[in-house]
């Protein structure tokens, strides 16, 4: 009797026992730029991987080499001069969340949640605090977005170096290291 009410569970839980995996073509994460403190730029990353787990882990891995500046040759000096991506090709966010959470969600139904994420980039690692607002599309498929920015600052990841790099090749008065971070993110259950 228990082995049939086992079975059953696990056949009416869509959610149980299942991974969530990002869709990168509906998934966006862009980020924001300002020089000689009047002039902001918006810029993006194009390729990620990431999953959400039935173990209740989330993880995001971005590929630095797909930043996209608008500008060819910027996005070049980015990849080589700032994320220096011969060594450091990947950004990875990892953060537990209370699984039972998402699956109590019906379609249609959100909800936000407070979470702290751990950002593994250019050989650092920090704890930083974001709000998340989660939509449960459908029974299998569900959005995450960021409620506010996320403000990031280089020197915490050991980029101001790149930044300082950036900053003299094209002659300018200064690039500020506060960075604005968004996203979008869709997943799929598998």
């Amino acid at each position: 009797m228990k082995k049939l009410a086992l079975i059953v569970l696990v056949l009416f839980a869509p959610t149980a026992f299942a991974d969530w995996v990002l869709n990168q073509k509906l998934s966006s994460l862009s980020f924001l730029t300002t020089k000689n403190a009047s002039v902001t730029e918006k810029h993006t990353f194009n390729k990620m991987s990431g999953s959400l787990s039935d173990e209740g882990l989330a993880k995001l891995v971005i590929q630095l080499n797909s930043v996209e500046t608008g500008v060819p040759i910027r996005n070049e000096r980015m990849k080589e001069l700032l994320f220096q991506i011969e060594r450091f090709p990947e950004a990875l966010v990892e953060l537990k969340f209370d699984k039972t959470k998402l699956d109590s969600l019906k379609a249609g139904q959100m909800m936000d949640l407070p979470v702290t994420a751990n950002l593994k980039l250019h050989g650092f690692e920090r704890s930083m605090d974001a709000n998340l607002r989660i939509i449960k599309l459908t029974n299998a498929q569900v959005s995450v977005t960021t409620v506010e920015p996320i403000i990031m600052n280089t020197e915490w990841f050991g980029l101001q170096a790149g930044v300082e790099k950036l900053r003299e090749i094209v002659n300018l008065q200064s690039i500020t290291g506060a960075v604005p971070v968004t996203m979008s993110l869709v997943y799929n259950l598998q």
